[in-house]
């Protein structure tokens, strides 16, 4: 794939922007196909989804301790996520504890084997991000990280 890096006075230019921003965005889809990918394999030996793995890896990175919040995070149907939980709790990945303070709201934790095999997969995955920016051009790797630069901060203003 080809890309170009536009400069910032050509920004203006609506047809430069869309460019830009179709540039990004198939950039940025061909870099997580990649990635999950090669995540299959890592994730079949620890028997998840990939589904399965990110509600373990948002728990796994302190992003989120309700059943609510893990959903709001990957932006997906509470109960979709109940059922997720459900296949997580069984196998003794995670625990559901009732908040201390309010006996309505789940708090989820992750085990110590929950930890263990997150910690393997997230290793993994950093890898193949590692191993996928590598292979960028350097104006493929300017957008990239621009891009998940922007990622990032949108993300950040919405936990707030």
């Amino acid at each position: 794939m080809q890309t170009t890096l536009i400069d910032q006075n050509n920004t203006k230019n609506p047809s430069t922007c869309l460019n830009f921003n179709a540039t990004t965005v198939l950039l940025g889809l061909s870099i997580v196909n990649k990635a999950k990918q090669q995540l299959k394999k890592p994730l079949s030996a620890a028997k998840l989804t990939m589904n399965q793995w990110l509600v373990l890896k948002i728990l796994y990175l302190d992003h989120a301790a309700t059943p609510t919040n893990v959903a709001k995070a990957i932006d997906a149907d509470p109960t979709t996520i109940s059922r997720h939980l459900d296949s997580l709790e069984l196998r003794g990945l995670i625990e559901r504890k009732n908040d201390v303070d309010d006996r309505r709201v789940i708090q989820l934790q992750i085990t110590e084997e929950g930890n263990l095999i997150a910690k393997q997969i997230y290793q993994r995955y950093s890898g193949i991000l590692q191993g996928l920016e590598a292979s960028l051009t350097g104006n493929q790797l300017l957008i990239w990280k621009k891009f998940t630069g922007l990622v990032g901060e949108h993300m950040a203003a919405e936990a707030i």
